[in-house]
């Protein structure tokens, strides 16, 4: 695989897709799931983030190992809420299979979940880490 960024970007957009269609995550956050959320956005709400393409190349096998942060934030419920906000999302989304053009099928698998209090003080930000191999 020549370049890792167009298949990392494809991953990123079947996890959105997985986390949009999901009854739970959407009874909480709606249709609130943004790249970039809008300047002034409505709690709760989900932000696909941070990707990561490692190389994974070996005898006859040309692969990326992918990694990709999911940001929950909350600024009503406590931790309580943003947790249950973060396992909706893990739900939505561990051990699911996706398919990428060009790419064997894919099992998506959450690494880590953890979560604190943002500066402000009442925001709770929570952090969902995925791992897939890309092949």
């Amino acid at each position: 695989m020549s370049n890792a960024i167009i298949p990392v970007s494809l991953y990123r957009d079947k996890i959105r897709e997985l986390i949009l269609a999901s009854p739970a995550v959407a009874a909480l956050v709606g249709t609130r799931v943004y790249d970039e959320p809008p300047e002034k956005t409505v709690n709760p709400w989900i932000r696909v983030g941070e990707g990561m393409a490692v190389p994974d190349d070996a005898d006859g096998y040309n692969g990326i190992t992918a990694y990709l942060d999911i940001h929950v934030f909350s600024s009503v419920g406590g931790k309580w809420a943003n947790t249950v906000l973060c396992d909706a999302v893990k739900a939505a989304i561990h051990q699911e299979t996706i398919d990428i053009p060009e790419l064997a099928v894919i099992e998506v698998n959450v690494t880590i979940t953890r979560g604190w209090t943002d500066a402000d003080g009442k925001t709770q930000h929570g952090v969902i880490t995925t791992k897939a191999e890309l092949e």
